[in-house]
């Protein structure tokens, strides 16, 4: 009798701990999200990846349930915040990214803390736009034509800003020059909102940079639009002719922004993501700001948005060995 009650004992003894170790794991994983969302940015306040990160980050809080918050951290073209985040290992850390951080800026830097391919995970394309080809008024021009004979009857005279040595911005120009055989220094800034200041002050003279940075100082005249980097004109700029029509018809380069998380993120939390983002964006409110401005939401899935990353990653590697393009 006594052996038989405590044979009984160590079953239930042993029950009782499996079930213990069986509850252990949904103890030590949380619900996601259970706290705040840090935004990465790689950028100053004011630039485009900066603003658009805002407008996106409300929605995105309101169906997740927990705030979003945009961090910025600027430097080395967005490098830095893709290696905070690539260090975090946090399921709650992801970063806006434009194009050129994950397509142009591994073929122009020697050494990166952080290879956007291996160390995060593409998660949606958020938003795309147009580039603009922007001059300031005191060059005279109207036209690409009129401002490809100005320049090259004074090479060396004149100079364009970027947003950052072997940026986009920087990238894309070098194309121009190129393509119609220019000569005009470069000035390289930290950020899109500087370079728009010194472009606006008559300090630079071109630029070539998010239509929506320009919209509202080309439709004043502070600036002129010279041409929009599109097959079709824009909406919002519909007098600025695009390259197309301008004699270079395979002047077309989108410019895109998407996010990222780290390496290792589980994959229920990306299709998370990847739903708040497609949610967020159906709201008629930011898709009319949005539009606006010049931009379009543009919700994909995480396999597409991948495509997209290693399209652009083969056309601007190509580019960049040829042209010999180095941002360090």
């Amino acid at each position: 009798m006594y052996d038989h009650v405590i044979a009984r004992r160590r079953v239930l003894l042993a029950g009782a701990a499996a079930g213990v170790a069986l509850a252990a794991p949904a103890l030590a994983q949380p619900a996601w999200p259970n706290r705040p969302i840090r935004m990465m940015v790689g950028f100053a306040p004011g630039g485009p990846t900066d603003v658009l990160s805002r407008m996106l980050a409300p929605g995105m809080a309101e169906i997740l349930g927990v705030p979003v918050v945009v961090d910025n951290r600027p430097g080395a073209n967005g490098n830095l915040a893709m290696d905070f985040v690539a260090r975090s290992s946090d399921s709650h850390t992801l970063t806006l990214v434009n194009v050129g951080q994950v397509a142009i800026n591994p073929h122009t830097y020697t050494t990166m803390p952080v290879d956007p391919l291996k160390d995060l995970v593409p998660v949606a394309t958020a938003i795309t736009g147009d580039l603009l080809l922007v001059a300031h008024p005191k060059l005279g021009v109207t036209t690409l034509a009129e401002l490809i004979a100005l320049l090259k009857a004074n090479p060396g005279k004149f100079s364009y800003a970027s947003t950052g040595s072997g940026g986009i911005t920087h990238v894309v120009m070098e194309l121009l020059k190129s393509a119609t055989g220019i000569e005009i220094e470069a000035v390289h800034y930290r950020g899109a909102g500087p370079a728009s200041q010194d472009m606006l002050a008559g300090a630079t003279h071109l630029i070539i940079d998010a239509l929506s940075m320009y919209e509202q100082t080309v439709r004043d005249g502070r600036l002129k639009g010279i041409a929009v980097l599109s097959a079709q004109r824009s909406s919002i700029l519909p007098d600025v002719p695009t390259m197309v029509e301008s004699g270079f018809g395979d002047f077309v380069y989108p410019n895109w922004f998407g996010l990222l998380v780290p390496r290792g993120t589980p994959p229920a939390v990306i299709e998370r993501l990847a739903d708040a983002n497609r949610r967020a964006q159906q709201s008629p409110q930011l898709r009319e700001r949005l539009q606006g401005i010049g931009w379009v939401t543009a919700a994909d899935t995480p396999e597409h948005f991948t495509s997209r990353i290693m399209h652009d990653y083969r056309v601007y590697g190509e580019i960049v060995r040829v042209k010999n393009i180095r941002a360090d």
